[in-house]
């Protein structure tokens, strides 16, 4: 076994990683070295930045109902590119979410990718709902799901479920044949506006379009059950093995870890471009895995993690610019 100075059980801040294990050696102007920081990975912090929950969607009872029916073990099949499911951060085909006690895995996989023509619209606030008659305002959830999903990634949502001020437009266009034929946006429209959560949105026709549009299908899978069970599993599949690295790269983790976890690395040291490759070999084996941290979390901010002498740490690393 490996010699090094224990961390204590309470965690550091998290550095935030401001370099991306792509692209990792490109310098910024005024590049000086490198702070790295590794942290005992302890479950009550791991699981805010790993795991999703209810009071981080979109304020909408479509998506959470959409949430709903994946927990449920059913899958989704739509038509929309990058569906906006939370307030903040991306999920870059996958996300973990947390319901009671239970996590699931939730994954989005790409069926189909192509040009899809249809109608294009524009949303706006505009007006009010006392300018339109009732035949003329339609409800979303009477429109088909797809149609609702695609016309509802185009809104902007507020942090109390409202629809702020603002004009967008999308293409109702489909690869599924089936979808074109059924849908009500994809030939035009004989309403004017879209009742969503009691806010009325005006639609407006701009005629023929087309836009790039895939078909993907939204599929959940429970993980673990309690915090603990949830950080052990992202340690199995997430986690780099310390073991699998050279012995320079984990004498590098040493020197890290006997110096209470952090370390700066100057342009300046004799030994900064041994430091550096060891530095490159991690973060090039961490890139063959998915990256999981919330890029909006004030703490994670896609932190690396690794498993050595059977402990789990996070790891992360940023730039020294002047």
């Amino acid at each position: 076994m490996r010699r090094r100075k224990l961390l204590k059980s309470t965690p550091a801040v998290v550095v935030p990683s401001l370099a991306g294990c792509i692209g990792w050696n490109v310098k910024p102007s005024g590049f000086h070295g490198y702070t790295v920081a590794v942290d005992p990975m302890a479950a009550r912090d791991l699981v805010p930045c790993v795991a999703r929950d209810e009071e981080r969607l979109l304020p909408s009872t479509l998506i959470g109902d959409f949430i709903a029916t994946v927990l449920d073990g059913e899958e989704i099949v739509a038509e929309v590119t990058n569906l906006e499911l939370f307030e903040s951060g991306s999920y870059d085909g996958l996300f973990h979410y947390r319901d009671g006690k239970t996590f699931y895995r939730v994954e989005k996989t790409v069926l189909e990718k192509g040009t899809a023509a249809g109608r294009k619209y524009e949303l706006s606030r505009r007006g009010h709902s006392a300018d339109t008659s009732e035949a003329d305002v339609v409800p979303l959830s009477s429109l088909p799901y797809y149609d609702q999903l695609l016309l509802h990634n185009s809104l902007s949502l507020s942090d109390t479920g409202g629809v702020r001020v603002f004009s967008e437009t999308f293409v109702a266009g489909y690869l599924d044949s089936g979808y074109r034929e059924e849908s009500r946006l994809a030939s035009g429209i004989d309403f004017e506006r879209i009742e969503f959560d009691g806010r009325y949105v005006r639609i407006e026709d701009r005629g023929e379009s087309s836009a790039p549009q895939e078909r993907v299908r939204y599929s959940a899978e429970a993980v673990a059950e309690g915090d603990a069970a949830f950080r052990e599993y992202i340690l199995e599949r997430y986690a780099i093995e310390a073991t699998d690295l050279s012995e320079r790269a984990q004498d590098f983790l040493d020197s890290v870890l006997e110096n209470a976890g952090s370390l700066l690395i100057s342009t300046d040291d004799e030994n900064f471009e041994s430091q550096e490759r060891a530095l490159e070999e991690i973060r090039s084996l961490a890139s063959k895995r998915t990256p999981l941290g919330d890029l909006n979390h004030p703490r994670c901010n896609r932190a690396l993690y690794l498993r050595y002498e059977g402990e789990g740490y996070t790891f992360v690393s940023r730039d020294r610019v002047n």
